[in-house]
């Protein structure tokens, strides 16, 4: 598949939970890095996700790198108190919630009907609940494994009440995370540490991809 990918023309969907433009957090730099990268041999069609409408003025600085670009808006606030209700009674984790689309959600289910892509990419394994069933092979890079940040956070506070809903929310997240690793076809990690992590909890083999370290392949 490596071989593949370098030259053959793939139609690739990239789904991302920011704007990656500017290229000011680590993120967004790996992300339009990639964009450029990948843009010289494929085709690709970006659906990235914002908080804040001055963000899509700088949609003409990613037109260069994309065949297509759908911008859909998230919550601008992620502590609302409708999100943390939702993540309360709800059996998905609050970081799923606060970065969900439904207008993203539509945008894909109407691009999968109308057209044939090759690969499915996704930044960040929360931004996955917004693909369908579908048979198109999946790419998901971790940027970092988010359960262990919540827990890591965890452990620094005292008991309280709001200690047993973060408690269960970092349930909630641990299942979602390790189960949408399962759903994807390649799961890319950024650090070799993550790769290690996820490879002891997963039984995974390893492929390069990307440049990044790839614990997961089809």
């Amino acid at each position: 598949m490596t071989n593949l990918l370098f030259f053959k023309l793939w139609k690739i969907l990239m789904l991302t939970p920011y704007v990656p433009y500017p290229p000011s957090s680590g993120g967004q730099i790996r992300t339009f890095n990639l964009l450029k990268y990948l843009s010289k041999n494929h085709q690709i069609t970006l659906i990235a996700l914002y908080k804040n409408n001055e963000e899509r003025k700088y949609l003409p600085y990613l037109k260069s790198y994309c065949q297509k670009i759908y911008l859909s808006k998230r919550p601008t606030k992620p502590w609302q108190v409708s999100n943390i209700i939702k993540a309360i009674f709800s059996a998905l984790p609050f970081l799923i919630i606060r970065n969900f689309s439904t207008e993203a959600q539509i945008i894909i289910e109407k691009l999968l009907k109308e057209e044939n892509f090759d690969v499915i990419h996704a930044e960040t394994f929360y931004v996955m609940p917004h693909l369908p069933l579908t048979s198109i092979p999946i790419v998901l890079v971790e940027q970092t494994i988010e359960y262990k940040v919540y827990e890591s956070f965890y452990s620094t506070l005292f008991l309280s009440f709001l200690n047993l809903i973060l408690y269960f929310d970092i349930l909630k997240l641990t299942y979602w995370e390790k189960f949408y690793w399962k759903k994807s076809n390649i799961v890319c990690t950024v650090s070799n540490s993550d790769n290690e992590i996820i490879k002891s909890l997963i039984p995974i083999s390893k492929l390069p991809l990307f440049l990044m370290v790839p614990v997961k392949k089809w």
